[in-house]
C-alpha cells in the first residue's frame, strides 16, 4: 500500500509514532544523526524505518559538502534545521540528508540505508515485511534509499515541518528505549576517514555494512 502523497494517516498516530518538529531537529549533527537511527521517514507515501545514518557538519569536516563553504549545491546545508538536503551524485544517485544544528551552522546527516515497511491500516498500521515481499536490499545503501523513496534533487530545501509536507520524520519513543545503536567510522570518504561519525541499528539486517575490527561503541 501506498499512501497520498501530504498525507499522515491517524494509524501512524495510533501505532505511537509522533511526528517531529523543529526543535527535534535542532541538534548538533551527529547527535541527531545518532538520534535519527530508528526515526521513521514518510515520503511520497512510502514508509521506512531508519537504520544507518552518517553525520557531515562544515569547515571543521573534509568529507561535508560545506567544507569550503556556501554553493547553490549546499546551500540547504546552511539554512534552519528540519529540512532537507538532496544531492544527485556519480550519475545515477540521489541521496536524502536532514539537516540539524541552527541556520549559518552547515549540518547534514545522511540517511544511508533503511527498512522499507508494508503499510496495512487494517491490521494496525505498520509490518515488517516477513514473507520478504521487498528485498532486503531495496533501501540499503543512500542510493537506493533515496530511490526507494523517490527523492528527486528538486526537493532539497523541503520543510520536513510545514503541514501536508511531502516528507515527515517520527519517532517511536517506546521503541527506541530498547534500540542498540552503534558507531562506525563513514564509509567511502577520503577527508577524515576515521572519524566515527556513522551510527546504525546493530541489531538490524537493513544496514549497508557490519564492520568487522573496527571499535564499536552502544549508546542506549
Amino acid at each position: 500500500m501506498r499512501l497520498r502523497e501530504g498525507s499522515t494517516p491517524d494509524f501512524l498516530r495510533a501505532a505511537g509514532l509522533r511526528a517531529m518538529g523543529r526543535d527535534d531537529f535542532g541538534l548538533e549533527t551527529v547527535e541527531l544523526a545518532r538520534s535519527l537511527v530508528g526515526a521513521y521517514l514518510l515520503y511520497r507515501g512510502r514508509l521506512l524505518r531508519i537504520t544507518e545514518t552518517e553525520a557531515y557538519r562544515g569547515a571543521d569536516d573534509p568529507a561535508s559538502h560545506a567544507f569550503r563553504g556556501r554553493t547553490r549545491r549546499n546551500m540547504p546545508m546552511f539554512g534552519p534545521p528540519g529540512h532537507l538536503y538532496v544531492y544527485f551524485t556519480y550519475g545515477m544517485h540521489t541521496c536524502v540528508n536532514v539537516v540539524g544544528a541552527t541556520e549559518g551552522e552547515p549540518s547534514g546527516v545522511l540517511l544511508r540505508a533503511g527498512e522499507l515497511l508494508v503499510l496495512n491500516p487494517a491490521l494496525g498500521g505498520i509490518e515488517s515485511d516477513p514473507a520478504n515481499r521487498v528485498p532486503r536490499t531495496s533501501a540499503v545503501g543512500p542510493g537506493r534509499l533515496g530511490r526507494a523513496v523517490g527523492a528527486s534533487v528538486a526537493d532539497s530545501g523541503m520543510d520536513l515541518c510545514l503541514p501536508g509536507a511531502q516528507a515527515v520524520l517520527f519517532r517511536d519513543e517506546v521503541a527506541r528505549q530498547d534500540l542498540l545503536v552503534s558507531v562506525s567510522p563513514r564509509v567511502g570518504v577520503s577527508g577524515a576517514a576515521d572519524i566515527e561519525w556513522r551510527f546504525f541499528d546493530a541489531g538490524s539486517r537493513f544496514v549497508s555494512r557490519h564492520p568487522r575490527g573496527l571499535p564499536n561503541h552502544t549508546f542506549g
